[in-house]
């Protein structure tokens, strides 16, 4: 297994705090997206926009969110919902994830939640990682599967879900950044 520093310079993506200077940048593609993410939350609600979650997010402790940038030339294509700790200690969640069009289907998203579990692990921040999808989205639940996500019922959460029809898949990894498994 390679070092972590080694598979950071290998990265085809770089995650960095969204700023109101990027969001010209996004809003075409945000838009088109229909807010097409792995999460599967959200989907279908035009009411969710892009300065709306931004505005949201920097009024919440412990929230941001990322874009997910080319680490070629610092393209933005895409953004993440990222919350820690949430939804209590030692925990994190990511609220949604969403890739422009055309750069999905690459593994982009994968790496980019893989890049923000090394970060946040690395930090100290959290070992624990959950994401809501709506049950009905096999993409999205197929998309957490493949990087290690187990789904939870309702009654074995560690806390209450407010959401009827969210599964939410868990991962949990080694703490002081050890690989995980």
């Amino acid at each position: 297994m390679r070092p972590a520093e080694n598979a950071a310079d290998e990265r085809r993506v770089a995650l960095r705090s969204l700023s109101e200077a990027d969001l010209p940048l996004i809003e075409p593609w945000y838009a088109r997206a229909g807010l097409w993410q792995v999460t599967g939350l959200h989907a279908g609600r035009p009411e969710v926009d892009l300065r709306g979650h931004f505005e949201e997010a920097r009024s919440q402790p412990g929230r941001d969110l990322l874009a997910i940038a080319m680490a070629s030339d610092g393209e933005i294509v895409g953004l993440l919902d990222r919350r820690v700790p949430y939804p209590e200690a030692d925990w994190l969640t990511v609220g949604f994830l969403a890739l422009a069009e055309p750069y999905r289907g690459r593994g982009l998203a994968s790496e980019a939640v893989l890049a923000l579990e090394e970060e946040v692990r690395r930090r100290g921040l959290a070992h624990r990682f959950a994401a809501g999808v709506t049950a009905g989205a096999g993409r999205a639940l197929y998309f957490w599967l493949r990087l290690g996500y187990r789904p939870l019922l309702q009654a074995d959460l560690p806390w209450p879900s407010p959401g009827k029809g969210i599964v939410w898949m868990v991962r949990e990894t080694e703490q002081e950044g050890l690989p995980h498994g």
